[in-house]
């Protein structure tokens, strides 16, 4: 585990917003107006709730995905019976942990647009339902620096120290999944932080980018816009891909509807008769968070009032 900053220890930045102006302006519009965007440039859509997206894939593993696990405060993570079905069901957890613990001296410094510090009570909430051994976080998204090289040493030794995989460092950018099956060839399995915040449908580029990423990748699956995105298919290289654009959020602090909303995404990943890897068997809900003064409950959704009713 790191050890704590000196008390002269600088923050390295002052504004932790990743955007320039122009998105930013758009981000803090909908901020304050609690409307996301909706714009949908290349008409994506969502995948039926329940389907197969490759028949011809073989079932070697199952993960779910969740989004952005936000600092909490001092309450208590919850989750919801159905979710917590689908997380006995996986064989791995992936999800991304947004912010850093603060090892002091003193209060964390004061940094425009950081989140508030996080501990590990959030990822131990899923502990009684996916062993932390088979949780992983990631840590590649543009809170990770707020406050300092010396906060994310510390967050890393304590993830680690907590029996968590992680993923998004230098050190560590990846992590090898085990399945339930052997096989000769493994998924390459893209967590991507991408788009911008509070728009619901991914840009032209984004889409652009997506078929470059798929010539080396299996499967995306994309956080970072605090909203839920469609979970699609992607047709690239003569055969269907799962790309999930946005997972939205899986905890938050932010009582604000448009930080309340996200997706829990199931996958069965696994090899097809040519030896590559792809997505079979997928499920997807929405999620909602709902908060009182000591508990966050993350729960499945029927619907979501930002998409039509499917």
């Amino acid at each position: 585990m790191a050890t704590a900053p000196p008390p002269e220890h600088p923050t390295p930045r002052r504004w932790a917003q990743p955007y320039p102006i122009g998105d930013f302006l758009k981000v803090l519009a909908r901020n304050l107006t609690q409307r996301p965007s909706r714009k949908n440039p290349c008409g994506v859509d969502f995948l039926a709730r329940d389907t197969v997206v490759d028949p011809q894939v073989r079932p070697a593993m199952r993960v779910l995905f969740l989004g952005d696990l936000m600092p909490i405060g001092r309450r208590r993570l919850v989750i919801g019976a159905e979710l917590a079905t689908m997380l006995g069901d996986a064989d791995h957890l992936v999800a991304n942990f947004e912010g850093v613990i603060w090892p002091g001296p003193g209060p964390a410094p004061k940094v425009f647009a950081a989140q508030r510090h996080h501990d590990l009570r959030v990822a131990e909430a899923f502990v009684p339902h996916v062993p932390a051994e088979r949780i992983v976080l990631s840590l590649a998204n543009n809170h990770a620096a707020d406050f300092g090289p010396a906060a994310l040493a510390e967050t890393v030794g304590r993830l680690r120290a907590g029996g968590f995989g992680l993923i998004g460092t230098v050190e560590q950018p990846g992590v090898r999944l085990g399945g339930r099956l052997h096989a000769e060839a493994e998924a390459n399995l893209l967590f991507a932080h991408w788009g911008v915040e509070h728009e619901l449908y991914p840009r032209a580029d984004m889409v652009a980018s997506a078929h470059r990423l798929l010539d080396r990748w299996d499967v995306i699956v994309g956080h970072h816009p605090h909203v839920p995105c469609p979970v699609s298919v992607v047709d690239h290289g003569a055969r269907p891909r799962l790309v999930a654009w946005s997972l939205g959020q899986a905890s938050s602090f932010l009582r604000h509807p448009i930080y309340r909303r996200g997706l829990a995404v199931s996958a069965e990943l696994g090899p097809r008769p040519d030896g590559t890897w792809g997505a079979g068997e997928v499920s997807w809900r929405f999620v909602g968070l709902r908060a009182d003064d000591h508990e966050v409950h993350l729960e499945t959704r029927p619907d979501c009032a930002w998409f039509p009713r499917r």
